[in-house]
């Protein structure tokens, strides 16, 4: 006779080679017995509440019910194929029931920087009037305005774009007479362009026209960009995947996969500093401005499976 309590003790517990060969011992010890043995006497005799009881909570739990060897055992099979059959469910059933190691979930992050030269020269340079009325500060800086653009579009290389564009009263000066209100006006001009030289000898000459300097400095082509932090994201995801090997072997486990990876969003590039202005002297110098490497950094996570 199966010993039922021990049975289920073992297939639904922690277990599963002892219930194994427990159930593997019975088969035999079945088979030994031969055909004259009534094939469902292979099912384990509980009281009738208990095995009512031992049924359900079976069920509950995804293993085969109790009264299931007496199908499996039903007259048209033998003995030996019986028993077989039944413990094969009880062998599966429990491996079943075995949990599987869990993976280990690492948590990693690593930034990366590569430093490029600048390749643009960028300028600002506004031009300004002040006057009594509002349409005489604009009109000066209309002209004052027309007149530079034009002579920035004869330089081969340079990018011209115009700025914001503002009015406001001066604050009244008592000392005059009447305390009369001026009004000042401002418009910005903006330049850049790869030709360094060519760029500084121009605002040279504007800033001898009256513009003032806003500022000036080199910086890196949106391409020269894109590419620097293409290479940062590759060195920061080379870097990630060494510490990730790295913490799995001290850990005593192996690197399986990249759950799930982030990258950091675009950031804008630093603005230039300003180098040098001239502005007062006469007859003013040309600006200068002097490149150095620029940084350009990439920062990537991940969340690491490993087992």
């Amino acid at each position: 006779k199966i010993d039922g309590n021990r049975l289920m003790g073992l297939c639904t517990g922690k277990e599963p080679k002892l219930c194994e060969a427990y159930v593997s011992g019975v088969a035999d010890a079945i088979a030994e017995e031969g055909p004259a043995r009534r094939a469902w006497s292979v099912r384990p005799r509980f009281p009738k509440c208990q095995k009512i009881r031992q049924s359900h909570r079976a069920r509950r739990q995804g293993f085969p019910r109790i009264g299931a060897a007496r199908r499996i055992a039903r007259p048209g099979n033998s003995p030996v194929e019986a028993s077989m059959k039944l413990a094969a469910a009880l062998v599966l059933t429990a491996s079943l029931a075995t949990p599987a190691a869990a993976d280990t979930l690492l948590h990693l992050s690593e930034s990366a920087r590569v430093m490029v030269h600048p390749d643009e020269l960028a300028a600002a340079l506004r031009a300004e009037a002040v006057a009594a009325t509002p349409a005489e500060a604009q009109a000066q800086v209309n002209a004052a305005m027309a007149r530079a653009a034009a002579l920035a579009r004869q330089t081969a290389g340079v990018v011209v774009t115009t700025g914001s564009y503002s009015v406001w009263p001066q604050p009244r000066d008592a000392s005059r007479a009447g305390g009369r209100q001026d009004w000042r006006a401002s418009q910005t001009l903006e330049l850049r362009g790869r030709d360094g030289a060519a760029l500084l000898a121009l605002m040279g000459t504007l800033q001898q026209q009256g513009l003032a300097m806003s500022q000036l400095g080199w910086r890196l082509e949106a391409e020269t960009a894109r590419h620097a932090r293409s290479d940062a994201t590759k060195q920061a995801l080379a870097g990630l995947r060494a510490r990730a090997e790295e913490a799995a072997g001290i850990l005593g486990l192996h690197f399986d996969s990249f759950r799930e990876v982030r990258l950091d969003s675009d950031r804008p590039h630093p603005m230039p500093m300003m180098r040098a202005m001239a502005v007062e002297a006469a007859p003013p110098p040309p600006p200068t401005a002097e490149a150095e490497d620029v940084p350009v950094e990439a920062s990537v996570e991940a969340d690491v499976v490993l087992k």
